[in-house]
């Protein structure tokens, strides 16, 4: 239950940073 939960977390945390990346990339450029 945890490992399922920490691994959920990070998924969305990654997530969460491409789409930063993409949006600071888009604006930069």
């Amino acid at each position: 239950m945890l490992k399922k939960l920490s691994v959920f977390l990070i998924g969305t945390l990654l997530l969460f940073g491409l789409a930063a990346c993409d949006s600071i990339k888009s604006v930069t450029s």
